[in-house]
């Protein structure tokens, strides 16, 4: 890291997409341009002028073959691809105060994407679940339980916050 780059720690889950989007669009008006994000919740910034950038997050699974239209959609729409970090895209766009700068044209493409964290939430419990009952010998029986007890709250907390954040798009449209 040089001395031109900062490093910043603040976690957010999965359903606070939106608060982590005004954050890092904050953080760009006091001169903090994200350069990448990483796993729990690290965030590394170039430090320069203080700009209006509005960010943007993206939750899509795709392969390396639709990749790279998808990114040249975003990229055509004016949207500058800033990094990934496993299934999220992170973009962001110069912007006028008091404009508004959407990814999504529409509700239902928001919806969407809520959807697709879900089914891969889904789709990952009962691998976790597997891994947890394969490993429980090699750990001790107690610490096993709750680490798979605080994984099923964490999965059940935020699949409830996925569906409350569809529900509140749904009622709003």
């Amino acid at each position: 890291m040089n001395k031109n780059t900062v490093k910043k720690f603040r976690w957010f889950w999965v359903w606070q997409d939106e608060q982590e989007e005004a954050w890092l669009s904050e953080m760009a008006t006091r001169g903090y341009h994200l350069e990448k994000p990483q796993l729990f919740g690290v965030y590394h910034f170039h430090v320069g002028d203080p700009d209006n950038v509005i960010y943007r997050l993206d939750f899509t699974v795709i392969g390396k073959k639709d990749r790279e239209a998808y990114l040249q959609l975003f990229q055509d729409a004016g949207w500058e691809h800033v990094r990934g970090l496993s299934y999220w895209a992170y973009f962001r766009k110069q912007y006028k105060p008091g404009e508004t700068a959407e990814i999504f044209s529409d509700t239902d493409s928001k919806i969407q994407k809520y959807q697709r964290i879900i089914i891969l939430l889904t789709f990952l419990l009962p691998i976790f679940l597997f891994i947890m009952s394969n490993i429980r010998p090699y750990l001790f029986g107690f610490l096993a339980g709750i680490l798979t007890v605080t994984i099923l709250i964490l999965w059940t907390l935020s699949l409830n916050k996925l569906l409350q954040r569809i529900s509140q798009l749904k009622k709003n449209n």
